[in-house]
């Protein structure tokens, strides 16, 4: 009895290790079938992340060297009424 105890043991986890392998395994050749576009796809997004992230910056500058002069114009604006 004993004997048929291990027998059925070790047959289980077999069992469950083979339905995962059924499961997995079309995932996996999915995958395996991507790898090379996947392999394209990193490079241009990091530089489509890299070309966003200078954009954002760009868009600050050109922002704050318009408040600038807005500033500076007001300022001399001003002077230029105390002055007169």
């Amino acid at each position: 009895m004993a004997r048929a105890g291990v027998a059925s043991a070790s047959a289980h986890p077999d069992s469950i290790k083979g339905l995962a392998q059924s499961v997995a395994n079309p995932a996996y050749r999915r995958l395996l079938n991507a790898e090379p576009l996947l392999r394209r796809a990193v490079p241009v997004l990091i530089i489509a992340f890299l070309a966003t992230i200078c954009v954002g910056a760009l868009v600050q500058v050109l922002d704050h060297r318009r408040q600038t002069l807005t500033n500076d114009f007001v300022s001399l604006e001003a002077f230029a009424y105390l002055a007169a």
